[in-house]
């Protein structure tokens, strides 16, 4: 699968590229997101892992009402490290699973497996 990550944390973009190439996956990453990139980067890539917050950047929320709107199709999964009480916020607005940070690289192994799988979460 091709996967992009979208996370202004160097350390995170490092950890979790290393899992999924491990996995067999192939990993594009990225600190930022520009609007005008969204339509090729859901065109480029199977799956996105998306921040919530990012720095100077589209967040992964728009990226989710963007994918929601535009690419229903394509999955995608919001990380963040931001202490939400209802995590389904991101789900309700197109995600197909949240992790919230710090998390393992298993726990995205397995959002991905999920997700792939058609079942959201």
């Amino acid at each position: 699968m091709n996967v992009l990550i979208v996370d202004d944390e160097p350390a995170y973009r490092r950890e979790l590229r290393c899992v999924l190439e491990e996995a067999g996956h192939d990993v594009d990453c990225l600190a930022a997101l520009a609007g005008s990139d969204l339509d090729r980067l859901c065109r480029d890539h199977d799956l996105l892992v998306v921040d919530v917050m990012l720095r100077e950047s589209v967040g992964g929320l728009v990226l989710a009402e963007h994918l929601r709107d535009h690419h229903p199709e394509k999955p995608m999964i919001v990380i963040s490290g931001f202490p939400f009480d209802d995590p389904s916020f991101a789900t309700g607005m197109g995600a197909r699973a949240f992790l919230a940070k710090p998390f393992g690289g298993s726990d995205l192994l397995r959002a991905i497996e999920a997700v792939a799988s058609g079942v959201e979460g």
